[in-house]
């Protein structure tokens, strides 16, 4: 059988450029093919990877098989589920570090202009991936009809968003608060400042910042629920 790097060789280096869809069955063979066998097909084990089972249907799955007398059919089910559940999330994180560490270069047609461009690696991390549709999307940023390849050696990494770098930290602040809720703003700033790199300023971190947050300085305010 052919191990995942032998696949990856294989689809990505020599057929070029291929379908985000396609990405998971060529870069790790093995596992996507066991997801496969476990959700009834490759359509199954896509929509496995685009909608993991919510956290709350896991614990309780889990409650399930550690402390409830299921009969044996009952746990051959919750089993499988949760096996397919745990490999789709292991395939989802090793494709998101492939791209977010530049190994694989992606690109796609940019919402806003229709145009084909490439994909700032550091948007991989937080990006909502829909593998089936071929669609990455991070907070104004979406791209449609991606495509992945292997990274050649030594091949630098595309600019943040075409050159808006204030546009890429402000949707990064965007999604990070979404996901984590308000942080203070020298927490936001150090991460942001990790995340981009040479392409991060003070001054597009601030303006970033007072986008998302409107205003500049001291502690974000607590958003309020109506």
């Amino acid at each position: 059988m052919k191990s995942d790097s032998t696949s990856a060789r294989g689809g990505a280096a020599r057929g070029g450029p291929i379908k985000l869809r396609d990405a998971p069955a060529f870069l790790f063979a093995d596992d996507f093919a066991r997801l496969a066998a476990l959700k009834g097909g490759e359509a199954g084990a896509l929509d496995a990877l685009d909608r993991p089972d919510p956290g709350i249907l896991a614990f309780y799955r889990r409650e399930a098989l550690a402390f409830s007398a299921l009969s044996v059919g009952q746990r051959q089910e919750a089993e499988a589920r949760e096996d397919a559940d745990l490999l789709a999330r292991k395939l989802v994180a090793r494709f998101r570090e492939s791209a977010a560490s530049g190994r694989l270069a992606a690109a796609g047609l940019f919402a806003r202009t229709g145009l084909r461009q490439e994909i700032p690696p550091e948007f991989w991390a937080d990006a909502k991936i829909e593998f089936a549709a071929g669609r990455l999307t991070l907070g104004e940023f979406a791209y449609a009809a991606v495509t992945v390849r292997e990274a050649a050696p030594n091949e630098p990494a595309p600019p943040p968003a075409q050159g808006d770098s204030a546009a890429a930290i402000r949707a990064f602040l965007d999604d990070r608060r979404r996901r984590r809720g308000d942080e203070l703003k020298k927490a936001l700033r150090e991460a942001a400042r990790e995340r981009f790199g040479e392409a991060f300023t003070v001054r597009r971190f601030d303006a970033a910042y007072s986008a998302v947050y409107g205003r500049r300085r001291g502690r974000p305010e607590k958003a309020t629920s109506k």
